[in-house]
C-alpha cells in the first residue's frame, strides 16, 4: 500500500505564527529538522504517525458509488503535467492531459462528470475573485464559478503563488546559474509576511469551498520539494546548503500551514511518502519534480507526469479507490 500524509479534522484548531521560538518547524513530506532562518515558526501539530494515519483513513474511505462528480481546483501543481506533446495544453491555464487532476478523474471511471478548473499562476483570491492579467489579455472567471454544488470530491492545490513561488523559483535559478543572489536573504522580509498571511488566507478559501458545496470530501494537496536534504548533486552543490536547506525549510512551512488549514476545516491533506527522494536530484525517471524539466517533459520547477501520476494514484488510495 502507498503511504501518504494525510489527516481528517475533527474539530476547528486555531493557526497562529509564534515568533522567535528555538524548535524547528514540524515537517511534512520533507523530513528536514533544518530550522527556520527567519527567527518565526508556526506553531503546528506534529505529524500523525502511521497507526494514526491509517485509522483516519478508514473514517473517510468513500464507496466507489459515492463519487458522481468530482471537481479539481487549484494553481500549476495541479494544473501542468507534460509542457510539450499531444498531453501537453498550449492555453493560458496549461492544464496538462496528464495532471493528477485528470489521471485521477481516469482512475475514478467514465462514470464520475468531471470538471477541471485549475490553471497556472493562480493564488487562494482566484478562487473567488476573477484572474486578470492585462500583459496577455487574460481574464479568467473565479474558480468557485466552476464548482459544482453536489459535488462529492473536490481537489484543491492552493498556497504557493501566495508565498511569491514565482519570484523565488527566478531567484534559485539565478543561483543555479552562477549569479550572485543570496535567496534566503533576499526574500526573508516577504516570506515571513507571506507565512502570516497564508493561514487565513486558505481558512477563507476552505470556507468559500465548503459553502459552495458542502457535501463534498474536499482533498487538499501538498508540494512535492524540488530539492531535499536527502539526496545531493550538481544543482545542489550550485545553490550551496544554505540555499538548500531554506528551499527545504520554505516547502516545509507550506506544507504544514496548508495541512493545518485544511484540518481546519474538515478537510484532507495529501502529499505522497518519500518525496525528499523524488527531487531533481533523482535520475529523471525517479524525479516527481525537476527545477529546469528538460529530461523529464515537464515544466521547470513543477512536478512531472510521474509525479503527477504519484499525486493521483495517492489521492485514489487515501479515498479509498
Amino acid at each position: 500500500m502507498r503511504r501518504a500524509v494525510f489527516v481528517v479534522a475533527c474539530s476547528t484548531v486555531a493557526l497562529v505564527l509564534a515568533g522567535c521560538q528555538s524548535e524547528p518547524i514540524d515537517h511534512v513530506g520533507t523530513h528536514t529538522s533544518v530550522a527556520s532562518p527567519l527567527g518565526v515558526t508556526p506553531t503546528l501539530d506534529p505529524d500523525p504517525t502511521r497507526v494514526q494515519a491509517t485509522a483516519m483513513a478508514h473514517a473517510i474511505e468513500m464507496d466507489p458509488s459515492d463519487i458522481d462528480v468530482y471537481v479539481a481546483m487549484g494553481d500549476s501543481y495541479a494544473s501542468m503535467g507534460s509542457a510539450t506533446g499531444e498531453k501537453a495544453d498550449p492555453s493560458f491555464c496549461s492544464s496538462s492531459a496528464d495532471n493528477y487532476p485528470k489521471q485521477l478523474a481516469r482512475i475514478l471511471g467514465k462514470s464520475v462528470e468531471f470538471v477541471d478548473a485549475t490553471c497556472q499562476g493562480s493564488t487562494t483570491e482566484n478562487v473567488e475573485g476573477p484572474r486578470i492579467v492585462r500583459d496577455e489579455d487574460v481574464a479568467i472567471k473565479p474558480q468557485i464559478d466552476q464548482l459544482r454544488s453536489d459535488a462529492d470530491l473536490i481537489t484543491v492545490s492552493m498556497g504557493g503563488n501566495d508565498m511569491g513561488f514565482a519570484d523565488i523559483a527566478r531567484c534559485i535559478n539565478d543561483m543555479i546559474a552562477g549569479a550572485d543572489r543570496n535567496c534566503a536573504d533576499e526574500f526573508a522580509l516577504p516570506t515571513a509576511t507571506r507565512l502570516a498571511e497564508l493561514p487565513g488566507k486558505l481558512t477563507e478559501m476552505h470556507a468559500a469551498i465548503r459553502d459552495k458545496a458542502p457535501g463534498a470530501v474536499v482533498v487538499a494537496t501538498g508540494y512535492s520539494p524540488l530539492v531535499s536534504t536527502e539526496q545531493q548533486c550538481a544543482l545542489t552543490d550550485s545553490i550551496g546548503r544554505e540555499g538548500v536547506e531554506w528551499a527545504v525549510w520554505l516547502t516545509a512551512a507550506i506544507n504544514n500551514i496548508v495541512k493545518q488549514s485544511a484540518e481546519a476545516s474538515g478537510a484532507i491533506f495529501v502529499l505522497p511518502e518519500d518525496v525528499e527522494y523524488h527531487t531533481s536530484c533523482a535520475v529523471p525517471k525517479e524525479r516527481w519534480v525537476a527545477v529546469d524539466g528538460e529530461e523529464t517533459n515537464s515544466y521547470p520547477a513543477h512536478p512531472t507526469p510521474n509525479g503527477q501520476r504519484e499525486m493521483a494514484e495517492t489521492v485514489a488510495e487515501v479515498i479509498g479507490r
